[in-house]
């Protein structure tokens, strides 16, 4: 393979094997973790302790798990986090339909970018890079009734 051959090889594979969200945003977040007071302890589902408050979190971006705060004298809270859309998918849906535009009636031009195109969102997907979650959680905690 010649040296202009691996040249095209090799960003031709980057463009099919990643994704644009992938690359922009990466697979997980870093989520910081209040609470008001501070010093809550946070876990996962598992009972595993991730942080004290405040702190920080990362969170893969496919997953939505369930944390829970908990604080000596207070009430502990339990919250299922969401996710929204990527706000870079945006960007990527109006450039893969603006592609879709120009291929109309050039296909043998544009049609194969457009197949590439498609690879690279099927990546976002399975990665989940077209996701986000809130970049801080804030919560206050509530004394309890029954300390101790």
């Amino acid at each position: 393979m010649s040296s202009m051959g691996g040249t095209v090889f090799l960003y031709l594979s980057l463009f099919v094997f990643t994704g644009c969200a992938t690359l922009t945003s990466g697979m997980s977040d870093r989520v910081i973790v209040e609470t008001t007071p501070s010093g809550a302890k946070v876990t996962d589902e598992s009972g595993l302790h991730l942080t004290t408050t405040p702190g920080y979190i990362t969170i893969r971006k496919r997953e939505t798990p369930k944390l829970t705060f908990s604080k000596d004298g207070f009430e502990d809270v339990t919250l299922q986090l969401s996710r929204k859309l990527n706000k870079n998918l945006r960007i990527y849906l109006l450039w893969l339909a603006y592609g879709s535009i120009l291929a109309g009636g050039m296909e043998k031009e544009f049609g194969g970018a457009l197949i590439l195109s498609t690879g690279g969102s099927l990546i976002d997907w399975l990665t989940g890079a077209i996701w986000d979650h809130d970049k801080r959680i804030h919560l206050k905690m509530v004394k309890s009734e029954n300390p101790g």
